[in-house]
């Protein structure tokens, strides 16, 4: 059973994560839980909390966090003390494992610690998506050198380094980190700082929006890695018909699509949606899948003075669809 347990929590980093293969980690679960293996129970709480929202988020992932720091303290080994204090630190769990981790540094003193920490841990070697909330800008560059001199590196496909509870607004595309951070994170495709989001194509190539578009619409469902880091890195770049035959693949493959709900959720902040490009119909051809998106898309119908009329419409009529 550990055996298929492996492969399975490797699918489960490595795929979308769609009703089968839950399916199948929930049946691990059941198997954990049912010999005794404290995994068991964090399986089923964190396949819980994928599908909650509001205050049963909330309480969940008080359950989760209590039941790690009982039964899996040494594979959290350093980061014990900011897990314990609310909000500070939130671990996301796939499969027993974590997935992605948001750490909220602003009422902490050493930001930089703190995130060493979190890649030391025993954990952190699975993890996909980091947000990291601060309070100034010099802790930014702190947090970014802790990033990139931390060996080995973490498999990341997203960082967020920001200051804003909510970002106000994602605008821009120099940054001074991105081009070492993509090189540094192979799989990396979504960047942002401060309050703006970054393309992270290769600086030293030259860019040919036409092969782009072409290599995005040549690529094959179900993503492997390298087609997953196009995808995302084309969602942001600079070049509008990138991002619309980017938008437009996903459209068309809503199982894969499922990958990119959070970066998809993060272009429909103010400043980066532009009209003529189909987010909202790509998050729409998600169906339930696109719950994720939940906490934008509610702030969207009302914001008169970031998104124009039709735009606040559809953004609606998708929201009553998804509640």
């Amino acid at each position: 059973m550990i055996d298929d347990y492996d492969v399975v929590s490797a699918r489960a980093f490595a795929e979308p994560y769609l009703d089968e293969l839950r399916a199948l980690v929930r049946v691990c679960g059941d198997h954990f839980e049912t010999h005794g293996d404290p995994r068991g129970t964090l399986i089923a709480l964190g396949e819980a909390r994928h599908d909650a929202t509001g205050k049963r988020a909330y309480e969940l992932q008080d359950a989760i966090d209590a039941h790690v720091l009982v039964h899996h303290r040494a594979e959290i080994a350093g980061i014990e003390d900011v897990l314990g204090v609310r909000r500070t630190c939130t671990l996301e769990w796939r499969a027993g494992k974590i997935y992605g981790a948001q750490l909220d540094l602003r009422r902490v003193t050493h930001t930089e610690v703190t995130v060493r920490a979190l890649l030391a841990a025993p954990a952190a070697r699975w993890l996909r998506r980091l947000v990291v909330r601060v309070r100034q800008d010099r802790h930014i560059a702190g947090v970014a050198d802790a990033m990139r001199w931390h060996e080995p590196a973490a498999p990341l496909e997203e960082l967020y380094i920001l200051r804003e509870v909510r970002p106000r607004r994602f605008a821009g595309w120099e940054s001074s980190s991105a081009p070492w951070l993509g090189a540094h994170f192979p799989t990396l495709y979504a960047y942002a700082e401060r309050d703006a989001i970054y393309s992270l194509m290769p600086a030293d190539q030259p860019y040919e929006a036409a092969r782009l578009v072409r290599d995005v619409l040549a690529c094959t469902a179900p993503l492997d890695p390298f087609e997953r880091r196009l995808i995302g890195r084309s969602l942001t770049s600079p070049e509008a018909s990138v991002r619309a035959a980017a938008l437009d693949w996903l459209g068309r493959h809503p199982d894969d699509a499922t990958v990119f709900v959070d970066l998809l959720a993060l272009l429909l902040q103010p400043g980066v949606l532009a009209p003529q490009l189909p987010v909202l119909a790509c998050l729409r051809a998600l169906g339930r899948r696109a719950r994720r998106a939940l906490p934008v898309l509610t702030r969207m119908p009302g914001r008169t003075n970031h998104y124009d009329r039709a735009t606040r419409s559809d953004a609606g009529a998708l929201l009553a669809t998804l509640r």
